[in-house]
């Protein structure tokens, strides 16, 4: 399936969520400098990010930073089969708030799986 790597996130009222601090009003950046999270961000801190206590191979590690690098460098659409759709959707869903996760959802998972009762 092919996925936009190049969506911002929004918050409640509409406006774009700020990279540094996922929303926060307040960045140690000029106005000219500052960034806005986009689903690659989110995607590749959920790739390259370990919870504590979480065990994985190293293997596994090799697999996210390797996935991690060609979200990276992609610009726009990547595509992504169905085994790294469900990885990026539960990492996701573990690593961030739910702004974050019910968007990235919508647009990993179109099919419904942001419709979570």
């Amino acid at each position: 399936m092919k996925v936009n790597l190049d969506y911002y996130f929004h918050s409640l009222d509409g406006k774009k969520i700020l990279k540094k601090e996922q929303g926060s009003k307040f960045t140690d950046k000029p106005p000219a400098e500052v960034e806005y999270m986009q689903l690659r961000d989110a995607l590749e801190t959920a790739l390259l990010t370990i919870e504590p206590g979480e065990k994985i191979t190293g293997e596994e590690k090799v697999r996210r930073h390797n996935l991690a690098v060609k979200i990276h460098n992609t610009v726009g659409e990547i595509e992504l089969g169905l085994d790294n759709l469900k990885l990026l959707k539960d990492l996701v869903g573990v690593r961030f708030p739910p702004l974050i996760v019910a968007q990235s959802w919508q647009i990993l998972d179109p099919q419904g799986g942001h419709n979570v009762k």
